[in-house]
C-alpha cells in the first residue's frame, strides 16, 4: 500500500500498525534537505523520526521522495511549487494507493494528473486507488473552490478518469450536510485546524469536519 502526502502521519497512524505483520506501507515525503522555507521539508523529516523511533508500532515504512521544484520570492518565501514525474514504486506492483484531503492541493499547483498518474502507474491492474477529499458544491468552478480546500466530485473523477482509472463506487461515510463550505478560513475555519481561534471556536465546533467525497477507483485489469 501507498499513501500519498501524509502530511503529519494522521493517517499513518493507523495504516502502518494495521500493515505491521501482513502487508507493507510506502508514504511519500519531501526532501529533508529541501528549502527551509518550505513547510514540507521539516514535517518531513519530523515523520521519517517518528517513524524511525517507534519502528515497534509502526514497523518498516518505506518511503518515496517527491521530485519536485520548490520556487522562493525574494521574501524568501515558497513562491511556487511544481511536483516533477515520480516513482512511488515500481511500475505495477501495489495493490492499493490512497490519499487523504490533498487533491485540492495538488489542483491549485497544477499537478493533480502528475500524481494521479504516478499513483496509476504503481497499481497492479485491478489495483485500488481510494480518495478522500474535501468536496465543493457541484457545478462550481475548481479554480475558486481549491483555494478554500474543496474540490467538486466531478473534477476528482474527471482528474482520475483522464488518467486512466475507471470509477467503481462511491461512499458518503464522510459526508457532513452541515458543512456549507462557505467559512472565512476555509476548510480550515473547521475542526482538526480551527483557524478562526477561540473565536469561532464554538461556533465550529458544532458542525464538525468537513463534508467530503471518497470516491474509489480501479486500474483497469487490461
Amino acid at each position: 500500500m501507498v499513501e500519498l502526502w501524509p502530511g503529519g502521519g494522521r493517517y499513518t497512524d493507523i495504516l502502518a500498525p494495521y500493515l505491521r505483520e501482513q502487508g507493507e506501507l510506502t508514504v511519500t515525503v519531501f526532501d529533508p534537505k529541501g528549502p527551509a522555507a518550505y513547510y514540507g521539508t521539516a514535517q518531513s523529516q519530523k515523520l521519517l523520526d517518528r517513524l524511525a523511533a517507534a519502528k515497534d508500532v509502526f514497523g518498516e515504512v518505506k518511503t518515496a521522495v517527491v521530485k519536485q521544484d520548490v520556487t522562493l520570492g525574494a521574501d524568501g518565501k515558497v513562491e511556487k511549487i511544481a511536483v516533477q514525474a515520480f516513482e512511488l514504486a515500481p511500475a505495477g506492483t501495489v495493490d492499493v494507493v490512497l490519499t487523504f484531503r490533498n487533491s485540492h492541493g495538488w489542483w491549485r499547483s497544477d499537478s493533480i494528473g502528475p500524481i494521479y498518474a504516478s499513483a496509476f502507474a504503481a497499481l497492479k491492474p485491478g489495483g485500488i486507488f481510494g480518495v478522500e477529499q474535501h468536496r465543493a458544491a457541484e457545478g462550481a468552478d475548481p479554480g475558486k473552490t481549491a483555494e478554500h480546500g474543496y474540490l467538486p466530485e466531478a473534477t476528482v473523477i474527471d482528474a482520475a478518469k483522464a488518467v486512466g482509472f475507471e470509477l467503481v463506487e462511491k461512499s458518503e461515510i464522510n459526508a457532513n450536510p452541515k458543512d456549507t463550505r462557505d467559512h472565512p478560513n476555509g476548510v480550515w475555519s473547521l475542526p482538526p485546524s480551527l483557524d478562526g481561534g477561540d473565536q469561532d471556536r464554538e461556533k465550529y465546533r458544532p458542525i464538525g469536519e468537513s463534508d467530503r467525497m471518497t470516491p474509489k477507483f480501479r486500474k483497469p485489469l487490461q
